[in-house]
């Protein structure tokens, strides 16, 4: 198994509170990668204890996954399952929890931001949400398997960010023609005071309909399902961590009220937030706190 950790100076991830059969490790990409990636993870667990574990995946914005282990998967996104995914594949901005059940192995994520996946010559990622296809689409077969053969004569923990830091330097050289734009309105979608489409207009300087657009191509979905989904999932993080389901007192204040915030409960998660924070989040739970104690937040969604 990998050992947990980060090249973030004075980060010990081994005190974040993990079983002892699951590691993890978090990464910012190199300077010059930050705007066009989010984070790197590697997430790795062995033994016993690790088998046919129930994992939980939140709402994210467009990922590459490397799933470097042999052991059977079974994914659940409604209405959609698949009982395996690519070794190494692109997934669509997402707007639903998903349910994982996993045996062991290692598991690479690399979380890119809107302006990363125009750099990668996404497709319109509204006709990929919450789907994916092969990363080989994207790099071609030669990157794609070199990638993969590096990481897996690796040791696959420590080794994992420089390789990767490499790889990306290469395959997003080329800034996108619309990347000004597609930056300003990821700078708007993380500003808390963003509430409504019309400042989110505003703030990028376009019309509404050339904003919708925009958005369904590089960030999969309509301006106000991305703030809705940003209002929310600042909710769910803070009301994980009150450590206990108490109340709504730690949802955003732009929820005109508690029914409001469980409308969207329903929608990006399938049940209600008393419900899933009732849930065995365990791994969930080891992800957000590493990912908080290395870039500050538990989602890229809040960056």
């Amino acid at each position: 198994m990998i050992a947990s950790g980060s090249h973030t100076p004075g980060v010990d991830l081994s005190r974040i509170g993990m079983p002892d059969f699951v590691a993890i490790r978090f990464e910012e990409p190199a300077a010059e990668l930050k705007a066009l990636i989010s984070d790197y993870f590697v997430m790795d667990s062995e033994g016993p204890l690790s088998l046919n574990v129930t994992n939980w995946m939140l709402p994210t914005g467009p990922t590459i996954r490397l799933t470097l282990t042999d052991g059977p998967i079974h994914y659940e996104a409604e209405p959609d399952v698949w009982l395996r995914r690519p070794t190494a594949g692109f997934y669509g901005p997402g707007t639903k929890a998903c349910r994982v059940v996993t045996n062991g192995g290692v598991t690479i994520g690399i979380t890119l931001t809107a302006a990363g996946a125009a750099r990668l010559e996404a497709p319109d990622l509204s006709t990929l949400g919450d789907g994916f296809i092969e990363l080989s689409a994207l790099t071609g077969d030669a990157a794609c398997d070199d990638l993969v053969a590096t990481l897996r004569a690796s040791d696959m923990g420590a080794d994992a960010k420089p390789i990767l830091d490499r790889f990306f330097a290469k395959v997003l050289a080329r800034p996108h023609r619309r990347e000004a734009a597609i930056l300003r309105l990821q700078r708007a979608l993380q500003d808390d005071d963003t509430t409504s489409v019309e400042q989110l207009g505003d703030k990028v300087g376009l019309p509404g309909h050339t904003l919708r657009r925009l958005a369904l191509r590089h960030f999969g979905f309509t301006p106000r399902t991305l703030l809705a989904r940003t209002r929310f999932m600042r909710s769910l993080m803070g009301l994980k961590q009150e450590g206990a389901m108490k109340g709504y007192g730690a949802i955003d204040v732009a929820y005109f009220d508690t029914s409001h915030f469980l409308r969207d409960c329903k929608r990006f998660l399938g049940m209600t937030a008393k419900r899933f924070l009732a849930l065995d989040t365990t791994y969930l739970d080891i992800v957000i706190r590493a990912r908080t104690a290395v870039l500050g937040t538990g989602n890229p969604i809040l960056d």
